[in-house]
């Protein structure tokens, strides 16, 4: 049971299709590479609140904003949901103290993809943020 849970939980579907599926790679690998408009956004995001990770040679973006900053968070998530699976930005609660279930933020991040690497390899050197 607890298997079928945890294969529940991290395949995640997307279309009928497990979004680790031959289906969806071959999906990733089709896309272009970011145009230089979206380059030179995610560049300036890096520079803000924006991090990078690497998942085995291909690199993903994660965008995170405060509640206050929705707006800028889900014009973001327009501009890159070409390069996410998720439908919508996530919603973070504060789980604690006064606010306690009040928004604490709105974050979405990118599917790995090769597209990424060039800005690894710009403010990542040996394992480590410029």
């Amino acid at each position: 049971m607890l298997m079928i849970n945890s294969f529940v939980l991290f395949n995640r579907i997307k279309d009928g299709y497990p979004i680790t599926s031959k289906y969806w790679q071959d999906h990733k690998r089709s896309l272009p590479n970011l145009p230089q408009n979206l380059q030179e956004i995610a560049v300036g995001t890096l520079l803000g609140d924006a991090c990078l990770y690497r998942i085995s040679r291909d690199t993903k973006i994660k965008f995170e904003q405060g509640h206050r900053y929705k707006d800028y968070l889900f014009s973001l998530f327009n501009l890159f949901k070409l390069y996410t699976f998720h439908e919508e930005p996530y919603t973070r609660l504060e789980i604690n103290g006064v606010k306690k279930g009040l928004v604490k933020s709105y974050s979405f991040r990118t599917f790995t993809h090769t597209t990424f690497n060039n800005l690894w390899d710009l403010f990542i050197v040996d394992g480590k943020n410029l």
